[in-house]
């Protein structure tokens, strides 16, 4: 594992200043490490251990570019490199604290966002394949089948009822040039006084329907009615209750698969609970 002060020599090299490492900020599951440079300003610096991100990540710069020019409180990628299968990133740091728990005052201000990532590219992608991917076969390392599976006979039952939706939602027509955050939960999403500050963690965003980020957001609050209603009820004017399914489909085995491998049994059972109301809400 390449250690921070290793990384931040890696970016060094590619900035103007010196940069100084303060320590890792706290929360997020993920970890950022915290950078000033000679003037005090504020940075954060991030490792990515996987191959793919030395592709992924210089198209995720663009897109941010593009969105940062729409006026979305975005970090920018300042400086990205690559070396063997690490990618190490400099950004834009966010100031503020994460909206967790989220409240409803702030739904208009995360619907005006939404609208900011619509018809980013003029590119259309092959969206929303990754999703019915995983449920008939399961991700790379996420949305796993086999941790449903192997945990009880209620997750079996649950995953045989993912798997059923996908064949159903291979004719869906949705937005495909939108960007999608594709992790837009509380934990993400800052605020200073009242005001969104920004949205952090962009490394898994692509192009498709910007409405799958607020039915992210949605999943997490499900049984919040003060929040899922409003939410919801915007999300349908633009696509169908079959693409909302599909949606939530993608997110039930997302998460999980994630609490089951990374979280306590209290945990796992929350998202069983909402996973199972959304399921009856939403039968195939």
């Amino acid at each position: 594992m390449i250690t921070p002060e290793s990384a931040l020599a890696l970016v060094q090299a590619q900035f103007p200043s010196p940069l100084t490492l303060q320590g890792k900020f706290t929360g997020g599951e993920t970890g950022a490490y915290q950078v000033i440079d000679d003037h005090q300003i504020c940075y954060s610096l991030k490792i990515y251990d996987y191959p793919e991100a030395a592709v992924d990540l210089p198209l995720v710069r663009d897109y941010l570019t593009h969105l940062k020019s729409r006026g979305y409180p975005a970090p920018q990628i300042i400086t990205l490199k690559s070396q063997d299968h690490f990618t190490v990133v400099l950004q834009e740091f966010v100031p503020g604290e994460p909206l967790e728990p989220l409240t409803p005052n702030f739904l208009p201000q995360i619907l005006a966002l939404n609208q900011l990532q619509a018809k980013l590219i003029a590119t259309p992608s092959d969206w929303p394949k990754v999703l019915i991917d995983t449920l008939f076969s399961g991700g790379h390392s996420y949305c796993l089948h086999s941790s449903l599976t192997n945990y009880s006979a209620t997750t079996r039952q649950i995953l045989s009822q993912l798997k059923a939706i996908a064949p159903a939602s291979t004719h869906l027509t949705c937005a495909q040039n939108d960007l999608v955050h594709f992790d837009f939960h509380g934990g993400n999403i800052f605020a200073v006084n009242g005001q969104l500050s920004g949205v952090i963690d962009w490394a898994g965003a692509c192009l498709g329907d910007r409405f799958f980020d607020l039915t992210t957001l949605v999943y997490y609050y499900y049984l919040d009615s003060s929040l899922r209603q409003p939410v919801e009820a915007e999300v349908l004017k633009h696509i169908s209750k079959d693409t909302l399914r599909l949606y939530y489909a993608h997110m039930i085995l997302r998460q999980l698969d994630w609490s089951i491998r990374h979280h306590s049994p209290k945990a796992i059972t929350g998202y069983l609970t909402i996973s199972q109301q959304i399921l009856k809400d939403y039968p195939n």
